[in-house]
């Protein structure tokens, strides 16, 4: 019989509590500087893929974070010591990282860089660590190399598409260092490509997505190429993900100022965008098929409800009166389910033998949440948005009993079963965090007027905020309509109008915006029939 219940290398001299403990102090703030800086990019990415994968990176870093915290204070530690950042040099190597300009320099940074040495880093705990005295770590660790070999598997793949092979290597090689941590290969559907008039229906092509692999832009080799050699310089000056490496200079950084969020939120340029989900003159659905494509096309664009948290998070974190680490980890689960919505939506409709460029995607709500705080813009989404989708009928309930009952779409049934378990938990979450932000004066410069608003409920400040946000969004709509009649865009340079004088309030999206389902009198309707 094995002993030491079957854990192998009991008699390793390993690493002392105090080696320990200031080696999961990096990891741990590694790991929540790359959740911040993942969801703080999240509004100014445009390639659908990479959104998503934003979403589910973010969460997995933010899970790893708070992992290791936990482990940190059961070590003779303070639990004070988790909001020091351990190594002035390591803040300064992230501040850099958080500079990326585009997704190829976000790439190839986090996951070309950053996350191929911190997986070497935990690989190397693993093998120095006493397995028995150190056993909760190990465990921790074990979880997060999988994760992070998964997470670099998707990025050599990307990074390949976006910048080219040599950029990728890092992190191909690291997910492949994993050993038997690493992945099994990547099952991924064929990538999208710029819609052709000449191509074929996806169903015809006989593949599941719709198209061609992206082509790396003009110059974007060399760019993430000379971002890499650059962040390396910074990560050298730290000694290293563990700090023991010899340490050298920095190069100067790219900016002396912090990284801000984008105000314009960015849509895949291989889809058709829209400033709303309907144009004058669209169709209306008639067959169930049509009822069911329009509902899983208001999943799909779920993309803003997605920037949502995600700017709200990384911008939380960056105020001083913000929300605390743990506030901030409940909505970054919000981000994360709120993309997997938006993928559950392209599931449906790439089942059903289409491709999903056939729609455009929306980016009007993208714009509404961004023109106010971020307290103000998640408040509106958990308080406005999402409670008002409990009400039944119409609600995410009927949603769920259509696809089941009437349209009888066993995939898109279930899918909606869990998009209502995890939007009830939404509404608690922001119940849960609004309230502690609003007792804590953590309403910054958006505060609205209490007189005038008169918000003496969490109901009552979710409503004002709806009202300056019905005004900001008319003033954007007209200048992203007035751009597009010249064939122009709204851009980063480009400051965005806000409302003047009253509005009508945006106080349930559910009921006022079709896009979100089918209207609740087709919905009622196909549920009379059913029975």
């Amino acid at each position: 019989m094995r002993p030491y219940a079957g854990i192998p290398d009991a008699e390793r001299p390993g690493l002392d509590v105090q080696e320990n403990v200031a080696l999961l102090r990096r990891f741990a703030y590694i790991e929540q500087r790359l959740c911040l800086l993942e969801c703080g990019h999240f509004p100014g990415t445009a390639i659908l893929e990479c959104k998503h994968a934003l979403g589910r990176h973010a969460w997995e870093d933010g899970q790893h974070a708070d992992a290791l915290r936990r482990r940190i204070v059961t070590m003779r530690t303070s639990k004070r010591v988790l909001e020091e950042c351990p190594d002035p040099a390591l803040s300064a190597c992230m501040d850099e990282v958080e500079r990326a300009a585009d997704t190829v320099e976000l790439l190839a940074g986090v996951h070309g860089v950053i996350k191929p040495a911190l997986l070497a880093a935990y690989l190397w705990q693993l093998d120095t660590t006493n397995p028995v005295a150190d056993f909760p770590t190990a465990r921790e660790l074990e979880i997060i190399v999988r994760e992070e070999a998964r997470q670099l598997a998707w990025a050599s793949e990307a990074i390949t598409e976006v910048a080219g092979a040599a950029a990728a290597r890092a992190a191909l090689d690291a997910a492949q260092s994993a050993g038997g941590f690493a992945p099994s290969p990547v099952a991924s559907a064929a990538p999208l490509a710029p819609a052709s008039a000449d191509d074929p229906p996806a169903a015809a092509r006989g593949d599941p997505a719709v198209g061609l692999p992206l082509s790396p832009e003009a110059g974007a080799v060399e760019r993430a190429q000379a971002w890499q050699s650059h962040l390396r310089t910074f990560l050298a000056a730290a000694g290293g993900v563990t700090g023991r490496e010899a340490r050298c200079a920095a190069e100067v950084p790219r900016s002396q100022e912090r990284f801000q969020i984008s105000r314009h939120p960015r849509r895949d340029p291989r889809f058709t965008i829209h400033f709303q989900f309907h144009e004058p003159g669209d169709p209306a659905p008639e067959t169930t098929e049509e009822k069911l494509i329009m509902m899983m096309r208001g999943r799909l664009n779920e993309l803003a409800a997605t920037e949502n948290p995600a700017s709200a998070v990384y911008e939380l974190s960056q105020a001083a009166d913000g929300l605390p680490w743990e506030g901030l980890l409940e909505l970054v689960r919000h981000m994360w389910d709120e993309a997997r919505h938006s993928m559950l939506g392209q599931a449906v409709i790439t089942s059903l033998g289409r491709d999903i460029r056939e729609w455009p995607l929306r980016i009007g709500p993208g714009y509404s949440y961004l023109s106010v705080g971020p307290l103000e813009r998640y408040a509106h989404l958990g308080l406005n948005v999402e409670q008002g989708s409990m009400r039944y009928p119409p609600g995410k309930r009927q949603e769920y009993e259509w696809c089941r009952d009437v349209a009888r779409n066993r995939l898109a049934a279930m899918y909606q079963d869990y998009d209502w378990a995890d939007e009830t938990y939404h509404t608690q979450i922001a119940r849960r965090w609004v309230a502690a932000a609003l007792k804590a004066g953590a309403v910054g410069e958006e505060q609205p007027d209490e007189a005038s608003a008169g918000w003496a409920t969490l109901g009552g400040y979710a409503r004002a905020v709806g009202r300056r946000m019905a005004g900001n969004t008319q003033a954007i709509a007209r200048a992203w309509h007035a751009r597009k009649a010249r064939g122009e865009t709204l851009g980063p340079g480009d400051a965005l109008p806000s409302g003047e004088g009253p509005a009508q309030e945006i106080d349930d999206e559910y009921r006022q915006d079709p896009e979100i389902a089918l209207t609740r009198q087709q919905v009622e309707a196909d549920l009379r029939h059913a029975e």
